[in-house]
């Protein structure tokens, strides 16, 4: 083994893959500029221990990203997303992107009557 302990080749080539950060996300593209606003409930289950969970709302084009929203979730909670809202000039997307605290974690998160309206 090479100084501080490290494996002298790729561990997944045994068949173990190092931990990682898996992440999906929900991606909508405005099909117009104007103001979006999500509406709906999130429901978030941890598949092991207590964490929360945060579903953060992005805004992206061609040159940037940017958070501009987010909504922390308990374990077996259902939050409101009536509060989120975004601008969005034509071909920006808009991604749902959930997160559990700490790394070693699975969980879901159920979108229900979830919608995407632009205020006319």
């Amino acid at each position: 083994m090479p100084a501080g302990g490290a494996p002298s080749r790729p561990l997944w080539r045994d068949g173990f893959q190092p931990p990682q950060r898996r992440i999906c996300a929900l991606e909508f593209v405005a099909p117009e500029a104007g103001d979006y606003k999500l509406a709906g409930t999130a429901y978030a289950r941890i598949w092991e221990g207590k964490n929360k969970m945060s579903l953060r709302l992005l805004r992206m084009n061609n040159s940037d990203a940017q958070e501009i929203g987010s909504i922390a979730i308990e374990q077996k909670a259902t939050v409101s997303l009536d509060t989120l809202s975004a601008h969005l000039n034509a071909g920006d997307e808009l991604v749902l992107l959930p997160e559990i605290d700490g790394m070693f974690n699975g969980g879901e998160i159920t979108l229900r009557d979830f919608t995407i309206t632009m205020a006319r």
